[in-house]
């Protein structure tokens, strides 16, 4: 997993997080960082649906203009 998603997982810990009900309900069952690994693989997949609804151009493109720097 990517190592800043596990930062990005533990942001939901905050009561004003989109997400905080997830994250407190698992952090209740389990721990917080489980809870925290939890909300970082979410975000993981959405993040992967969202670049495959993209397509592959939009990733082309992307690597064209990080290239480019």
């Amino acid at each position: 997993m990517l190592p800043d998603a596990g930062k990005a997982g533990k942001t939901h810990a905050r009561a004003s997080a989109p997400d905080h009900g997830y994250y407190a309900a698992v952090r209740d069952r389990k721990n917080s960082k489980r809870a925290a690994l939890s909300e970082a693989r979410k975000i993981v997949r959405q993040a992967c649906h969202i670049l495959a609804d993209l397509g592959d151009d939009a990733l082309a493109r992307l690597l064209e203009a990080f290239m480019a720097e």
